[in-house]
């Protein structure tokens, strides 16, 4: 059954929540991201629910604001300013655009932060997709605890995607060696239940649903928090860290 059509009411959650605690973690919250999403030309959004966090991504890529402005959340968070934040979820709301040819500095440094945070807090991370994806993009999805991939979202392994030596080594450990080859090698597109069978996704969903299909899927996966949590930390001990560099630039490197 298709967990995003249950209906669960997560304005239910929030109000069983002290509102107390709720305005402190606001609060203690603000520095860290108060700065995401003011500005109008700004490509991150960002929306408190209950022990969620959405940041919301307008569009492809990640320029040098989203870099520096997620690193900051995301250090704030592994060393315990956060408090009571169970869920981050990044919702990849953007176009079907493709991202510039340069990814800003610190990137890499944020993908492993990311994949790296269930191991440092018991924050929970949730790629939300209901677009395309591919490169840099594709590659942070792949970082994340979990992702969730709604009818229309389009996983494009294409060159640009192979170049990155982190979602190919992360690819690999997740389904071989030989079938990540071949994803790059025939430049595949995956809808979201091809991404579930090979289990890159946790859940598929016909849904083409947003800010409510993230409420009821939280609203869902809340029951099952602890458990959830133990098991992704799990899995990510499991898979251990990697070297992290563009495959073009190791190439350089080894003719020079």
């Amino acid at each position: 059954m298709d967990i995003l059509s249950r209906g669960h009411n997560f304005s239910e959650v929030m109000e069983q929540n002290d509102s107390n605690v709720y305005n402190h973690r606001s609060n203690a919250w603000s520095p860290q991201i108060n700065h995401l999403g003011t500005d109008a030309g700004s490509s991150l959004n960002w929306k408190l629910l209950a022990d969620t966090l959405v940041v919301s991504k307008r569009r492809p890529g990640f320029d040098a604001e989203a870099v520096r402005s997620l690193t900051a959340l995301l250090e704030a968070i592994a060393s315990g300013e956060v408090a009571g934040l169970k869920y981050l979820v990044f919702n990849f709301c953007h176009d079907s655009g493709k991202e510039g040819a340069e990814r800003a500095a610190g990137f890499d440094a944020l993908v492993s932060a990311n994949a790296e945070l269930i191991l440092n807090a018991p924050v929970i991370t949730i790629a939300w997709v209901p677009s395309d994806m591919r490169g840099s993009d594709l590659e942070f999805a792949m970082s994340c605890s979990s992702i969730v991939a709604l009818g229309k979202a389009q996983f494009h392994f294409d060159q640009a995607s192979a170049d990155s030596f982190g979602l190919y080594n992360a690819l690999s450990q997740k389904i071989g060696f030989v079938k990540a080859e071949r994803l790059f090698e025939n430049e595949k597109v995956l809808g979201a239940h091809e991404m579930e069978e090979l289990l890159l996704a946790k859940h598929a969903s016909d849904a083409d649903e947003s800010q409510s299909g993230i409420e009821s899927y939280v609203g869902w996966l809340s029951r099952r928090y602890n458990a959830s949590c133990g098991i992704f930390r799990a899995q990510r001990m499991c898979l251990g860290t990697w070297e992290r560099a563009p495959i073009k630039a190791m190439r350089l490197q080894e003719a020079a």
